[in-house]
């Protein structure tokens, strides 16, 4: 179960650094094309980072023990 939860957090993370890149490339010359493209981008990672969050949440109240693991 420990494993599960580390691999929920490092997908929650890699959702969040999708959005720090799209952030980032916004404000760069040169990605005025593509403006679109990193809003949406943006949108569909905010989704998916909360669904890792959900699951995780969902799996805290287990026997898992530590305060990362339990915090509410």
């Amino acid at each position: 179960m420990r494993e599960l939860l580390q691999f929920i957090y490092y997908a929650k993370g890699s959702a969040g650094e999708v959005r720090s890149m799209c952030y980032a490339l916004r404000g760069l010359e040169g990605f005025e094309a593509v403006q679109k493209q990193l809003v949406e981008i943006l949108g569909l990672s905010e989704s998916i980072g909360r669904q890792p969050g959900a699951w995780a949440a969902s799996q805290r109240g287990g026997r898992i023990s530590g305060s990362r693991y339990n915090a509410k």
